[in-house]
């Protein structure tokens, strides 16, 4: 589901439902599927990994990780340069979606 809060603060405004399914998302509009498919490019669930906590893909860094971060006043410059296997477009997706 989108965070709306993150979204307002990111200057944007998203309806909160279009009827379609896409809770707002702009590149999604008209096609549902697309929702899901950009979840999986990002975030995966194993069971064993994290105690199943949905952590990005090919990591063991958590989506709520990220959050803690991001609520903690780093800037998404501080974490790539903490991480450098993320990308800001991760950060934003964690962002707007958890």
């Amino acid at each position: 589901m989108l965070n709306y809060e993150a979204a307002k603060l990111m200057g944007k405004s998203y309806p909160e439902n279009d009827d379609s399914g896409n809770f707002g998302d702009p590149l999604c509009r008209g096609k549902p599927y697309l929702r899901f498919m950009k979840s999986l490019d990002y975030i995966e669930i194993v069971p064993e990994k994290r105690f199943g906590r949905p952590c990005l893909k090919g990591t063991r860094i958590s989506a709520y990780d990220v959050l803690n971060w991001l609520a903690n006043g780093m800037s998404k410059q501080d974490i790539i340069h903490d991480f450098p296997e993320l990308t800001e477009e991760q950060i934003d997706y964690i962002r707007l979606n958890f």
